[in-house]
């Protein structure tokens, strides 16, 4: 059988530059003791496995039955895409890694990264999340939902995109509370063509519009007082603005299916993800009930 103590013991010495003699000051042994345990030719008691299990961040339980700490769980598909599996879930214990792997919490991004592994995948799910569908707390992909997102269509508390949506939004296309970007929409926006409440940008629309050309909003307007003020505004910007930014605007939007497809479509790609989760995380639980 494996000496599990003394190499869980000297892995801890070899990733924090230890010698044996400044562990066995941290534990309050002899070197020759902890050479012992490395060795599997000594066991310690029980108050100082205490300490090994608290030193090691591992549970005692896991120490004294000799199993590895399940950091996380994870599920892919064995169907490829593109070399991609279709789908690829990366779920983190959160109770062996927040209660027995408490420095998680406190640890750099690149020592989450060598714990916790990316999900990558047509559709992928994790704390770290890398796809086409991407769903976690950092992700990027073409359509991305997270904490931190980044992708083409995004959507999170801080998000970058071309089109980006949510609390802080910086994009092509912006649209959250804080909204940045060359089109952006929000409470507060800042762009080149903003709209929202308090506007700043060279094309300014809003409650509070500042900026070359403006055009003040009564309160709570909807898309045809927008579409309104777009239309009064096209008589004094430059012909290129009137020609690349208000007059595409004004035929989407005035298009009678616009706001129903819109929604339509990113109720679909909500559904997508919801659908292909709950079958990934049956998967996911099937395994780890078995194991």
């Amino acid at each position: 059988m494996d000496n599990f103590l003394g190499t869980q013991l000297r892995n801890y010495r070899q990733r924090n530059e230890l010698t044996q003699k400044q562990l066995a000051n941290i534990l309050y042994v002899s070197d020759r003791t902890v050479s012992k345990w490395e060795r599997g030719a000594g066991y310690p008691d029980i108050d100082t496995l205490k300490r090994i299990a608290q030193l090691l961040d591992i549970s005692l339980d896991n120490l004294l039955n000799e199993r590895e700490p399940e950091l996380y769980f994870e599920y892919h598909s064995e169907t490829l895409l593109f070399n991609l599996p279709l789908l690829h879930i990366v779920i983190p214990n959160l109770s062996e890694m927040l209660w027995h792997n408490r420095r998680f919490a406190l640890s750099t991004m690149r020592h989450k990264k060598q714990i916790i592994p990316v999900a990558q995948g047509i559709f992928s799910v994790g704390f770290f999340s890398s796809g086409v569908f991407s769903l976690g707390i950092f992700t990027k992909g073409i359509f991305s939902l997270g904490l931190l997102s980044l992708g083409i269509f995004s959507a999170g508390i801080l998000t970058l995109g071309f089109f980006s949506a949510e609390n802080l939004a910086l994009g092509v296309v912006a649209f959250g509370n804080l909204g940045i970007g060359l089109l952006a929409l929000g409470n507060l926006a800042l762009g080149g063509v903003s709209i929202g409440n308090f506007t700043l940008g060279y094309l300014a629309i809003g409650n509070k519009a500042f900026g070359s050309y403006t055009s003040i909003l009564p309160e709570h307007s909807n898309l045809p007082e927008i579409s309104q003020a777009f239309s009064l505004l096209r008589h004094e910007v430059p012909q290129v603005i009137d020609k690349w930014i208000i007059a595409p605007f004004l035929t989407v939007t005035n298009t009678s299916i616009f706001p129903y497809a819109a929604i339509s479509f990113l109720l679909f790609i909500v559904f997508l993800l919801c659908v292909v989760c709950l079958w990934g995380l049956m998967k996911l639980r099937r395994l780890t009930v078995n194991h």
